[in-house]
């Protein structure tokens, strides 16, 4: 069993092989609704955090300004 295969983002479609020489072709580079949906809850999940934790970068690098 491959490492990723239970990993969200990583899934391999059982006739992939291993072999590195490979190139993939075609429209391989969308990816797939699930992939997308999952994507979409992890920013949900994250963006929040992010847009607070730059507020207090910024209103923390401005204090020795303002006082």
């Amino acid at each position: 069993m491959h490492i990723a295969s239970g990993l969200t983002f990583v899934r391999r479609h059982p006739a992939q092989s291993d072999s590195v020489g490979q190139r993939v072709g075609g429209l391989a580079w969308l990816r797939t609704p699930e992939q997308i949906d999952a994507i979409r809850a992890w920013l949900r999940k994250k963006l929040p955090g992010a847009i607070l934790l730059t507020v207090l970068v910024v209103l923390g690098a401005l204090f020795p300004i303002v006082f």
